[in-house]
């Protein structure tokens, strides 16, 4: 699968970009806009996620990638045997187990279409309440997760914790 990884285009990560945040503005109800402000919180959560993967999997982690005609996620490293597809999700509380499903539906099915059988999905979430029980929401998604047909690992973190491990600061959105 490495071989055939392709960066995404500038357009496509601004693509996927505005997707994720409307899917955040429309589940927070009109209770949040688009702004400039957001959008930079969401994608400095993403590059945050992915820094502490790096860090905790002592491994390089491939951005912003896509595989054949329609797969495209977050990120992408190799961790003995496996294969590991990155999805990272931002969240402002509790997180939304269908949206989470959603995301990594089609990355279960480009798993099961291309018959890998050591490829892995993580789904890197980041909270940015700093109130948000990791473990027992972790519990939670696990448990409403159970649908997806691969091998996931999910990893959650807290945005202010990830900003301070890694020297950047935090302001809340």
């Amino acid at each position: 699968m490495g071989a055939d990884l392709r960066p995404l285009t500038a357009e496509d990560q601004c693509h996927r970009l505005e997707r994720e945040v409307s899917e955040i503005v429309e589940e927070e109800a009109g209770s949040l806009q688009d702004t400039p402000l957001l959008r930079s919180r969401v994608a400095q959560a993403m590059d945050l996620a992915l820094r502490a993967l790096q860090v905790d999997y002592n491994v390089p982690v491939q951005r912003q990638l896509r595989y054949g005609p329609n797969l495209r996620f977050d990120g992408f490293f190799v961790k003995g045997s496996s294969e590991h597809m990155v999805e990272v999700k931002y969240c402002r509380s509790r997180a939304n187990p269908i949206r989470l499903a959603e995301s990594a539906q089609p990355l279960s099915a480009g798993i099961t279409h291309y018959g890998w059988r050591e490829v892995r999905i993580v789904l890197a979430v980041v909270f940015d309440d700093p109130n948000v029980d990791l473990a027992a929401e972790k519990r939670r998604l696990l448990d409403s997760l159970g649908i997806i047909n691969a091998k996931l690992e999910l990893v959650c973190n807290n945005f202010e914790t990830l900003a301070d491990r890694f020297g950047v600061g935090s302001q809340h959105a």
